[in-house]
């Protein structure tokens, strides 16, 4: 008789004819170390505050959610043919009509509310808010600053924290042809129990092994 320690079920949309994939993950009592990964709160949301002011982090809520919705419904099209990204990451683009007018508000936010971005990602408590400050710091202008900002968040305690941080490195890291960060982290996370930090870290994985020496250390 096998003893389990974690069983969960996942869905993820890539995109193209498959609306889903399903994945069910167990952890068995001969592999324990794997539930170092497992953190049983995938999102941590605050009470709201009723005296908050509408901010920068909250713009970029409002337009992620926009663009699910817009993916939810165009999956198989945009699947065969990406939207440009003009920054060093962005899901969808800005093409669309009602996306354009985000560019150059994100933009701007990147330099005038650095501070709060970086503020948000390090200390606020919602975690669907550092989500969001990780987007718009793939708006950053400097792409080193940006593999740089988002390293240390590979290993949060928040599987979803973990995934976007490594998104908006692959793409940075693929725009900006920048491979030169130690493999072993992302190594590690390939026995995660979560397939969002897989699939991840196996993009961050495919720029790195473009250098002969952490080539070999993948292999």
């Amino acid at each position: 008789m096998t003893i389990t320690l974690f069983v969960e079920t996942s869905s993820v949309a890539y995109g193209g004819e498959l609306d889903d994939l399903i994945t069910v993950e167990v952890i068995s009592k001969a592999n324990p170390d794997r539930m170092r990964f497992v953190n049983e709160i995938m999102m941590q949301e605050s009470k709201k505050n009723r005296h908050h002011v509408p901010d920068t982090i909250d713009m970029m809520r409002d337009f992620s959610n926009l663009q699910s919705q817009y993916f939810m419904k165009h999956h198989v099209a945009l699947a065969k043919q990406a939207p440009p990204c003009p920054v060093y990451n962005c899901f969808l683009g800005f093409e669309d009509k009602k996306f354009k007018p985000y560019l150059e508000k994100f933009n701007t936010a990147a330099i005038k509310d650095k501070q709060l971005i970086l503020y948000t990602l390090q200390k606020d408590p919602n975690t669907a808010r550092r989500i969001a400050a990780i987007g718009l710091i793939g708006h950053f202008n400097n792409p080193r600053e940006i593999i740089q900002v988002l390293l240390p968040y590979v290993t949060d305690p928040y599987p979803l924290i973990r995934n976007y941080a490594m998104r908006v490195m692959c793409s940075t890291m693929a725009k900006a042809k920048i491979n030169n960060i130690y493999p072993l982290t992302f190594i590690d996370l390939l026995d995660s129990p979560y397939n969002i930090d897989r699939n991840k870290a196996l993009g961050v994985l495919a720029e790195i092994v473009n250098r002969p020496v952490a080539a070999k250390i993948v292999k």
